[in-house]
This record gives structure tokens, sequence and C-alpha cells, in this order.
């Protein structure tokens, strides 16, 4: 058997295979002998069928036959001679059966690439410790108040309504469209009882604002719409009256920080100061995972950009879809039915394919560095991590280790330890320098607030993919 590799564009590679033509005869001659033992053939009985006759009618299904039988063995020597590290499956580019039964086929795989690893000891990186404040603590109770606020009547008597009340009307509304385009046109009136608005919200339709502003419970107004042309559908460029009765106006009261809003709170507080101290350690339990994030992100950008070169198509495809998973979870998690977003998804798809390029490239670097010190986990660290593992999902360890046994998800905690050891490896050997930064930015210090309940459920997305 005659093999031949072409280096192709990237990790593409195409393995020219040659099978001699008595290797395939043989192969058709049994597959012959098999089909005569069943083939019916109009005037010879089943089971009669001479070989002859099989093989001359039966060419193209007993070539097929002995390509299904001979070509991935074929392919198993060709990477096994010349020593491929091969991923994902082969695809058949080209065959041909030459008249003497010889077979010529090239195959196309993708190979996992090899490439010179550059230096990865003393590293100059950067890590950044950022600095509980007050104010940053205080930006969380804030929010936590106006979580927990609430809409009260105020029916003091002669009281107007104004900007920042929500006040409750009864409302019907008539088209009045007139001019051209609109003749003969008939429309349901637009009526809905006990209607929530705030007055200068967001969102709210001006004229909604200046009629509601000064009405006092009680009282009814009629006021005119005129939508545009770009307004929502069966509003978009209609004129509607409006007839609006104010039922009620509510102010929204956030709760005093005190003792008894920290008792109200979930856990085990009681005073405000305790859960002052709460959401202060819950902070700087989340920038202290900020830090170790952003360090090792800074520790695998240095990594990559050291290492410039090509990934197997199939690992960054699989890496984008995955990528697109997540973004998905991501919305559904928040409530969010991404079907029903305007988004870009065929940018949001070409970014998710550049990050995936440099996740698998970051992954086979990790791997090099793991396989040079030696770094495989023991099987008492594999199971430390099924244990802790099994403390975050609040499951038993035997139900978990069953679990993850049966889905090979136990290779699978092997490897990101392996992965995880390499990783700290470079950074105990790289020049690391500290830069502390006071303070929390706004929108960071409103995602690391979070307590942790939802570092938990963090645990368990981990565990689950």
């Amino acid at each position: 058997m005659k093999i031949e590799v072409q280096n192709l564009e990237g990790c593409k590679r195409r393995l020219d295979i040659q099978i001699p033509g008595t290797i395939v005869s043989g192969e058709i001659s049994r597959a012959s002998a098999e089909m005569a033992k069943y083939a019916r053939v109009p005037g010879f009985r089943p089971g009669r069928v001479p070989v002859s006759v099989i093989r001359q009618r039966f060419k193209s299904e007993l070539r097929q036959e002995a390509l299904r039988n001979l070509l991935p063995s074929a392919v198993e020597t060709a990477v096994d001679t010349h020593k491929l590290r091969i991923i994902g499956e082969p695809g058949v580019e080209t065959l041909d059966f030459a008249s003497d039964e010889t077979l010529d086929v090239a195959v196309l795989v993708e190979v996992i690439p090899e490439f010179e690893l550059k230096d990865y000891k003393g590293m100059t990186v950067t890590k950044t410790v950022y600095r509980v404040l007050d104010s940053d603590v205080d930006k969380v109770i804030e929010k936590m108040r106006e979580d927990a606020a609430q809409l009260v009547a105020d029916d003091t008597e002669g009281r107007e309504a104004r900007d920042g009340d929500f006040v409750s009307i009864d409302v019907v509304g008539h088209h009045v469209d007139v001019g051209e385009g609109h003749e003969g046109h008939h429309h349901e009136p637009l009526k809905a009882d006990d209607l929530t608005i705030e007055i200068g919200g967001d969102g709210v339709h001006p004229e909604f604002n200046d009629a509601l502003r000064g009405m006092k419970v009680g009282e009814e107004k009629t006021f005119t719409v005129a939508y545009p042309e770009t307004g929502a559908p069966g509003m978009a460029g209609h004129t509607i009256e409006y007839t609006a009765k104010l039922a009620a106006i509510r102010v929204r009261e956030v709760p005093e920080f005190d003792d008894d809003f920290a008792s109200e709170q979930e856990g085990d507080y009681g005073t405000a100061d305790k859960l002052r101290a709460a959401v202060r350690s819950d902070l700087e339990k989340s920038a202290e995972n900020r830090t170790s994030s952003e360090l090792e992100e800074s520790v695998i950008t240095e990594l990559t950009d050291a290492n410039d070169f090509p990934v197997p198509e199939v690992l960054r495809a699989e890496q984008a879809n995955s990528r697109m998973q997540q973004l998905v979870r991501a919305f559904q998690s928040r409530g969010i039915d991404p079907r029903g977003m305007s988004l870009d998804w065929s940018s949001i798809r070409d970014s998710a394919f550049a990050g995936a390029e440099r996740d698998v490239r970051a992954m086979l670097i990790i791997e090099r560095i793991a396989a040079n010190e030696d770094l495989d986990p023991t099987d008492d660290e594999v199971e430390a991590e099924i244990v802790q593992m099994a403390e975050a999902l609040g499951q038993p360890i035997e139900q978990l280790r069953a679990r993850l046994t049966k889905e090979g998800g136990a290779d699978s905690i092997r490897h990101r330890l392996r992965s995880r050891k390499a990783l700290n490896y470079v950074i105990d050997t790289a020049n690391v320098k500290v830069e502390t930064v006071d303070g929390l930015e706004p929108k960071k210090a409103a995602e690391i607030a979070a307590p942790a309940a939802e570092d938990e459920g963090g645990a368990e997305a981990e565990s689950g993919s």
C-alpha cells in the first residue's frame, strides 16, 4: 500500500492512499461469495447465483462494500506510519477504482498542530488587587434598598400627581385619524382599567406625562396623542384621543437601612452592622476572584501572543458553538428568550469563532506545558475536587461520583485539574507585579455583590459542562 501525506492550509492534511488491486479484488471476492448466499437474480434460484454473475451485476455495490471494509484500516495505517495526531472524522475527497481494481483515494484529515513552545517561565505580568471601599458597600446596600422599595398610596386630600408618582388610571382611547389614507377605517376603542404609569418614567409618551401631571384622584381629562410612523404596531401613524380618570396616586417608598431591614433579608443577620459586614465580605471574596481571574487571563494572553500557530478547524467550530450555547443559556437564566431579540447573530457568531481560535490555542499550549512539567493530577486531587463539587451542589458524594462515572465526567475533572495546575505553574514562576486599585468599578460592584447563592450556581454550571 502506497501512502503520501500532503500538507494543506493550517492543520489540514491530505492522505493519498493507493490500495493494490490484489487486495481490493480479494475483498470483492469475499463480499461476492457472501452476497451469492442471499442475492435474488432473475433466472437463478436463491443461493445458486454464480459469483461471476454477482460481480458483474452488483459491481458498484461490491466496490462500496470493499471500500467500507478496507478504508478505515488503510487510514489507520497511514496515520500510524506518519505519526499523525488526527482530530475529528476523516473525509474522502476523491476515490478512483482502476480497471485492475487498484483503489486510489484521497482522504482529508485535521491534525493537532506541532509547534515550538516559547519559554513560559519568568514572564512578567501584572496582578491587580481591588481594595473594597465603604462607597462600594454603600452602592450594594442602596441597590438592596431600591429592590425592596414598595408602592404606597398617597391619600392626601387635594394631592396633585407629579413626576416620579405611580398613578393608576382607567383609560379609553378612540382613533381620530383624519386625512388621506384613513378614510373609512374602523377601529375598536382602546380600553384599560387600573393601568399603572410612572409620570416622567422611561418610555411614557410625553402627552401622557403632560396630561397626568397635576391631576387629582377622581379627576378626568381628555387629551390626544399623535403616534409617529415608527411607533408600536397598531399605533404607528395614528392619532388617538384618550379619556383618563385618575384612580390612585402611589409613591415609591424605599426602606431605611436599619436592624429591621437587616432582619428581613435572607440569612441570619439580625442587625444592620452584621448585614453591612456580610456585604463587605462578599465583595472582598468576589474581588479576590476577580483578581485571580484577571491574572489568569493576563497569563493566557501572554502565552497565546507568544505562540502563534494554526488550530484545527473542528476544535475551533466546537468551541465557537460552546460559546454560542453559553450566550443563549445566559439569556435564558435571566428569563430572556433570545429568539425574540433583535440581535446580529451573524456578527455574534463571527466574534465567537474569533474568540474560539484563541481558546483552542490556549488549551493546546497549556496541555503542552502540563506534559513538559508532568503535572498530571493525583487520584486524591480528583477525589477532593469531586467532594468539593458535591458540597457546592448539595448532592451526596456517591451519587455525584456515580453520575460522573456514567457520563465520563471524571476524565473531564482530571483534564480541568491538569490545566489548572499548568496555569498555576506558569503563574508561580512568573515575575508578578502587584498593582492596587482603590474601589470597584460601578458595573463590577453590582455584579460582584451577588451573595454566596450565586457562587453555588456557578459551581453547578461548571460541573454540568
